[in-house]
């Protein structure tokens, strides 16, 4: 007689398809990243370049440590994997294994679960692909980690089910892998985990005869997670101590939580970079004001899936459905992450306001403020019972056409197709410059508190600065001699900059063109003397072929003189007033002067006699400043008295 078949063995060969199938979609969907893993990152932009990403593959290329911000199952994995590839490749080796090993823990808790084989690799894929996992693999390599959530899951009703030493280790080791991987994974499954173990604990009854009581798996299950949150509190007392006893230091504001809390509607919009639906859902957002907190709320449940989940309940109430004793448990839990993932008040009529989860926490734990992202545990729960809404269709010969045409469209609605990937660097000449040996000297026109100084972490074989300090904006008068005095080789703009150089520009020659940025090489004689910073001005602006900027009361120039002696100059300033004429005080290094702006430019002289090293210009204007949105009724409300546009030093 043959050898009975071994249970066992069928579902570790089935987990094994379920992780080679998600290997493959992964490799598919990045193919880009695999062709040059240096060069570009995983996941498309949605909201545009954040510092999160480039923060952390700065880090994993640096040595370990250990602070309030590091979450060490991620960032010490990602620094030993930086010491070997490098902290680009790290960063993408770290996002890309989520998607397999989120697809295998959760075909495993589906298993578990008693939900057949085919909803729970159906389940696997929909949870390890969703779009609340697509969007963060983008920005946030700790929130990609969902990995973790199914295993702990897995972990929790396990041991509910049957407590055994070995069960709790591997819950201990669970807590330890999605806690430490994510902190805000130890905030969400640390709030729902009272609800999951009631859930499971009164809903199973499939349970085993040999196994332990009911009132022991629980009870001892709570032992075993109160011992770990008292380890978590002391590993928090050792790393960041100041965490405990100054929260508020490290909180944010409580108007936060309205933008990175989900809508009740969120979980209805489609992804913004869905190939089809994507323009409709990014206009939604934009109508409702949401810009930086695009990526929490792509937390889409795909209205196939939904549809399979309320089979499932149907099937559950008429007896049917496989797996019917954790259905319900599933559900719970969903529901209760689905109001945790909200603002955190619930607007009554008469002004009446009923704090939600988010509000009650917040005053504890002010430092988390993104509570959308329990919105994956809901997208989870959905998954489950949309499995088991599958298998219940396609036990039905009528229903196995039904079944095809819901799964049709989840893939439809949640498919990760096409390639999703960005490049590290920003423009082709930031890329260019990269390849080119050390020794440039570039100054890139962005503000240097821009999250694109980032990249100077890529370029590190160059000196790459940032607007500041002496140079205010790219397009200010005889920039090119005053780079060349600072020592600057080239000036990288970014197409769209709002004050470009002209070209051709002062004292800059375009060496390479790009279709998204040029970059210019410095060929200037050094300036003698230049201005430097300026203070008292606001941003520059510009109209036609003429920029200039507003002054407040006061502003002041900072003139910097090259030489080792005095120079005699005059400097010739195009100036005009807003709203009326004014008197202005000019007081500068061997001379002060009065002179009367009026409304229209006009160029006026001022002699100087600029001392060795650094003076200043200071200017007055008499008389209250005027308003824009006083006077002309726009939404400008800067104070405003004169304006310069350009100037040049005639010696």
């Amino acid at each position: 007689m043959p050898a009975a078949a071994d249970p066992d063995h069928g579902d570790r060969r089935r987990s094994l398809t379920v992780l080679l199938g998600a290997v493959a979609m992964t490799a598919v969907i990045a193919l880009p990243v695999a062709m040059a893993p240096r060069q570009r990152l995983f996941g498309n932009e949605i909201v545009g370049r954040h510092a999160d990403a480039y923060t952390m593959i700065r880090h994993f290329d640096s040595p370990m440590r250990l602070d309030y911000f590091t979450q060490p199952a991620t960032d010490w994995l990602g620094v030993l994997l930086g010491s070997v590839f490098g902290g680009t490749i790290a960063y993408n080796l770290l996002v890309l294994a989520t998607f397999p090993l989120a697809a295998l823990t959760t075909y495993w808790l589906a298993r578990y679960l008693q939900i057949p084989h085919a909803g729970s690799a159906f389940a696997a894929f929909a949870f390890a692909f969703s779009p609340f996992h697509l969007a963060h693999a983008a920005y946030h390599p700790h929130i990609a980690q969902v990995q973790w959530i199914p295993l702990y899951l897995l972990a929790l009703v396990a041991s509910v089910d049957h407590w055994t030493p070995l069960r709790a280790f591997g819950l201990g080791g669970a807590t330890v892998l999605a806690g430490m991987s994510n902190f805000y994974a130890a905030l969400i499954l640390a709030a729902l985990t009272p609800v999951a173990i009631a859930a499971f604990a009164l809903t199973r009854s499939d349970r085993r005869p040999e196994t332990a009581s009911l009132r022991g798996g629980w009870i001892a299950t709570i032992g075993t997670l109160a011992a770990l949150g008292g380890a978590g509190l002391g590993y928090v007392y050792v790393a960041a101590p100041s965490v405990l006893a100054a929260r508020a230091r490290f909180g944010f504001p409580y108007e936060d939580m309205f933008r990175y809390s989900a809508r009740w509607w969120s979980y209805f919009i489609p992804p913004v970079d869905h190939a089809l639906l994507g323009e409709r859902s990014a206009a939604i957002w934009q109508r409702h004001g949401i810009a930086d907190g695009m990526v929490e709320q792509q937390v889409y449940l795909s209205v196939g899936l939904l549809a399979l989940a309320a089979i499932a309940c149907v099937g559950w109430v008429r007896g049917r459905s496989h797996g019917r004793a954790s259905l319900v448990a599933i559900v719970v839990v969903g529901a209760a992450a689905f109001f945790s993932s909200l603002g955190p008040v619930q607007r009554l009529g008469g002004g009446l306001e009923v704090p939600r989860l988010s509000g009650l926490l917040h005053p504890l734990l002010p430092m988390f403020r993104a509570y959308a992202r329990f919105g994956s545990v809901l997208f989870l729960a959905v998954a489950l019972a949309a499995g088991l809404g599958l298998t219940l269709l396609w036990g039905d010969r009528r229903g196995r056409a039904v079944a095809t045409a819901l799964a049709a469209l989840v893939i439809f609605e949640l498919g990760p197709l096409p390639w999703r990937w960005h490049w590290v660097l920003p423009t082709a000449a930031h890329r260019w410059a990269a390849e080119q040996e050390s020794g440039l000297r570039i100054l890139e026109c962005v503000d240097r508190s821009s999250a694109a100084s980032s990249t100077r972490h890529f370029l590190a074989q160059h000196q790459l600065e940032f607007l500041g300090g002496d140079i205010g904006d790219c397009a200010e008068p005889g920039l090119g001699s005053k780079l060349a005095a600072l020592g600057h080789s080239h000036v990288l703009v970014r197409h769209g900059y709002r004050l470009e150089p002209g070209v051709p520009a002062d004292g800059l020659e375009p060496q390479e063109l790009f279709a998204d940025s040029t970059l210019y090489r410095v060929t200037a004689v050094p300036a003698a003397f230049f201005v430097g910073e300026i203070g008292g001005f606001s941003w520059r602006e510009r109209s036609d072929d003429r920029s200039w900027r507003w002054m407040d009361r006061q502003g002041t120039w900072r003139l910097t003189n090259t030489t080792d002696e005095a120079i005699a100059t005059e400097i010739e300033l195009e100036a005009f007033a807003f709203h009326r004429p004014r008197e202005v005080r000019i007081d500068g290094p061997g001379h002060s002067t009065v002179l009367q702006i009026g409304t229209e430019p006009a160029w006026v002289r001022i002699p100087l006699r600029v001392p060795a090293g650094q003076s200043e210009i200071r200017f007055s204007a008499a008389g209250e400043p005027d308003s824009p949105a006083t006077v002309l009724g726009s939404a400008d409300t800067r104070q405003l008295t004169i304006g310069i546009g350009n100037w040049r030093f005639v010696r």
